[in-house]
């Protein structure tokens, strides 16, 4: 069987040579980027995070790419950046198991809403992909590895791209934990045609019954209600898997 990231890597190649290390962020409060700061010896320079729940700066509303000009201008702006790494993480909810089920006890019209707007956000990162790839470039999708966006056409469409892969890294090997100290296992998919960051991100539990195999051990903690809604930020060591993987592959490309 061929290696799906063994495609087009000659003209990738030259094309990440010519570039800056830069890592932008979509849908995302700016994890990665914070953490580029912090570990400036990776060479790596932090780029635009555009996050749903923050906002333009210019004029204090919220990046809503349902709206027609908040779209246009990031695709602006990430052109005019030119992103070695682009990072989406668009909003899961819609397409959660429990969200599923509780549909069925909500109203139709207001889930067929939530679906389609999550749906406007996944395409948009879709799109951006798609340019990625096109321009020699990186980009990471991020979803729990249950969400039912994984099945859409169309990130199906992306994930059969040549080059891409998927990878499966449960968060608590990577600390993710409640706010006692407990981990959090959370199984997370990464969609992304970097082999290297790829497999940064694949660490898995393997710990029976209950019990964490990260080193400092633990019970897992369950992952819902708030704690949900905690694991959605990512810890600090998935961020620096991120960079390493990141900087492992600009190296391989022998831009650092």
């Amino acid at each position: 069987l061929l290696n799906p990231w063994d495609h087009h890597e000659t003209s990738r190649r030259d094309s990440i040579r010519r570039a800056r290390a830069i890592v932008s962020e979509l849908h995302s409060a700016p994890r990665v980027k914070h953490a580029a700061k912090r570990h400036a010896r990776f060479g790596i320079i932090p780029g635009h995070a555009l996050d749903l729940t923050g906002v333009d700066e210019d004029d204090g509303r919220p990046w809503d790419f349902n709206e027609p000009e908040k779209k246009e201008k990031a695709e602006r702006l990430l052109e005019e950046q030119r992103p070695v790494l682009l990072i989406g993480t668009p909003m899961c909810t819609a397409f959660s198991a429990w969200q599923h089920i509780n549909s069925k006890k909500r109203d139709p019209s207001l889930v067929t809403r939530e679906y389609t707007g999550a749906m406007v956000h996944v395409r948009f990162c879709l799109d951006l992909y798609k340019l990625q790839q096109e321009s020699g470039r990186y980009f990471l999708h991020e979803h729990p590895a249950s969400a039912m966006s994984w099945a859409e056409k169309e990130v199906r469409q992306v994930m059969s791209m040549p080059g891409v892969g998927v990878a499966i890294g449960d968060q608590c090997m990577y600390e993710a934990s409640d706010k006692v100290g407990d981990p959090i296992k959370k199984p997370t998919k990464f969609m992304t045609n970097s082999p290297c960051i790829a497999h940064a991100l694949s660490k898995r539990c393997v710990g029976k019954l209950g019990w964490c195999s990260r080193p400092s051990g633990g019970r897992r903690a369950l992952c819902n209600g708030e704690w949900a809604k905690a694991a959605a930020i990512y810890p600090f060591e998935l961020c620096r898997a991120n960079l390493t993987g990141f900087r492992d592959q600009m190296m391989a490309h022998g831009a650092t």
